[in-house]
This record gives structure tokens, C-alpha cells and sequence, in this order.
């Protein structure tokens, strides 16, 4: 979702590579355990889950030791969670590749991924057990922990958030893909807007307040700002003191549905000081949005 190639896309790939490379009728001097392999790999590719768990069951019980194991293990857990009502057994599955194949790095990310949407769903649909799998999957390294976090910061957890916010603020310091500082920061703000890391740029000379929200967009060819927009924080505290009680009442409403606070979120952007809050480069332009 932040990278430029995600770990479920590198899956695909290896996936559709692999399949490819195998299509057509097996080779005279096939092994029974090549082709079954070789169909696992078809029927992942043709989204057929029941056939793909089916043959990978018997395949690690036919051949313990197999080459292609690790990827047998993987597609069976990828089949169990493409098939309803195996949510459970989908996540101890990836847990058992996990497990059995630490070095398998590409597919041991993806698999990490997984089992940490499919514990967020479970979560929202109120096995609320299945948050030990979010926090556990925060003592991962890389992309697997702060994409642990980021999910930790849409539920509402008290504890598995206390645990988050530390990853999430060193995201935005350290990490270098824009999309996913971004991301991290935006989880900040879901959980608490004051935990926000301290700005680097200096303050406005003469004000330890920020008085504007600016947001510039640069086309990266002419270096030309094609969008420009400067909004006075004072100007947004009107606007929302000018609504009914009603309406304030229905955006405090939306906002809080969404874990955050508008009076909190507020007082923390008047103490940030100056600072950049989201940056974004795409192919054609540069998106700036910042405190002044």
C-alpha cells in the first residue's frame, strides 16, 4: 500500500513467474512431486483456493523434504485466507511458514503482511483476541513493524497503541519513502495528535505559534507551483465555531468514528510549530503540506 513495489506484488510476481515458467504440459521426465507442485502453482494462479489447499496438504505430507516446501507452505496459508470462514487457520498457516522458513525474506514479508490484515479484520469483526498478533508482529524489523503499527493505529486499543506510537514516531524520522513518513504521521495523529515529533525547521521568527496551514503543489518538469493554498488556522477555528452545536456535534461525531480528537488536534497543531506534516512526490509533481 506505501511502497513502490509492495511485498503482496512481489509475491505476485514470483508467483506469476514461477507459473509461467511451468506452463504448459509437463516434461517427459517429470517427478510425480514436480507436477503437483507445478498444479499448485496453476491453480494459484487461476484463484482456484480449494484445489491449491487440497494438493498442498498432500504434497508436505507426501514429501517432507521437498525443495519446494517453503512455497508449498505459503500457498496453502494464501489458500486458506482467500477461503471463507478460514480467517483461524489462515493465520496459524502463515505463522507456521513463518516459522519453519525465516531466510524465505520476500515471502516471509508478505506472509507477515497478511497475517497482520487478516488479524486487524478479525479484530473489527470482534475477536478481540487476535490484537496479540498485531502487537507481536511490532518486535518484527523493517516494513512488517511499522505496517503493524500504522494497522494498530485505526483500532481501538489503548495498550497495543501505547505500543505503536514510539515505532510510528520513529518512522518519521528515519524512514525514507515519503508515502510511508506520511502514513506513520497520520497514525499519529489517529492515536494522539500531541505525540507528533518536534519539528525540524525553526519557528516563525516572532511567533511561537503556527498562523497558517500552506499547501503547495510543484509540477516537477516546469518547477512551476500549480496549486497553492494558505489557509489561516484562526480562519479554520471560525469556521468551526460558526456551525450549529448540531453540525459541530456530527463532525466531532466523524472525526471521533475515525480516532481523533478536534479539540486535541487543534491545540497540537498550534504547538507543533513550524514544520513540514506531509510530503508526496508522484511522477509528475511534488505535494507540500506544512505548517507556517
Amino acid at each position: 500500500m506505501f511502497r513502490t513495489m509492495t511485498p503482496m506484488l512481489l509475491g505476485i510476481m514470483i508467483i506469476a513467474a514461477s507459473t509461467s515458467a511451468t506452463a504448459g504440459p509437463p516434461a517427459p521426465d517429470t517427478s510425480p512431486e514436480d507436477e503437483m507442485f507445478r498444479q499448485i502453482k496453476s491453480d494459484v494462479f487461476d484463484e482456484k483456493w480449494e484445489s491449491v489447499l487440497a494438493d498442498s496438504e498432500r504434497l508436505i505430507a507426501a514429501y517432507p523434504t521437498s525443495e519446494s516446501l517453503p512455497r508449498t507452505y505459503y500457498y496453502r496459508a494464501k489458500a486458506l485466507q482467500h477461503l471463507p470462514g478460514r480467517e483461524d487457520a489462515a493465520v496459524g498457516a502463515y505463522g507456521e511458514f513463518i516459522a519453519k522458513f525465516p531466510t524465505e525474506a520476500l515471502l516471509r514479508e508478505d506472509a507477515l503482511i497478511s497475517r497482520i490484515n487478516l488479524a486487524k479484520s478479525m479484530w473489527l469483526q470482534g475477536k478481540k483476541d487476535a490484537i496479540a498478533i498485531l502487537v507481536k508482529s511490532l518486535d518484527e524489523k523493517g516494513y512488517p513493524r511499522i505496517y503493524a503499527a500504522i494497522q494498530i493505529s485505526h483500532l481501538d486499543n489503548k495498550p497495543a497503541r501505547a505500543r505503536a506510537i514510539p515505532i510510528l514516531q520513529e518512522c518519521t524520522r528515519t524512514e525514507h519513502e515519503a508515502e510511508i513518513r506520511n502514513e506513520c504521521t497520520l497514525g499519529i495523529l489517529r492515536i494522539d495528535p500531541s505525540a507528533v515529533p518536534a519539528p525540524k525547521a525553526a519557528p516563525v521568527p516572532g511567533s511561537t505559534e503556527p498562523r497558517l496551514i500552506r499547501l503547495e503543489v510543484r509540477d516537477k518538469k516546469t518547477g512551476s507551483i500549480t496549486v497553492a493554498v494558505n489557509l489561516p488556522i484562526a480562519f479554520a477555528e471560525a469556521l468551526l465555531d460558526s456551525l450549529s452545536a448540531i453540525d459541530r456535534g456530527r463532525v466531532v461525531q466523524q472525526l471521533t468514528a475515525r480516532h481523533i480528537d478536534l479539540d486535541n488536534l487543534m491545540r497540537s497543531l498550534k504547538s507543533l510549530g513550524s514544520q513540514t506534516l506531509v510530503e508526496v512526490e508522484t511522477e509528475d509533481a511534488k505535494i507540500r503540506v506544512w505548517l507556517e
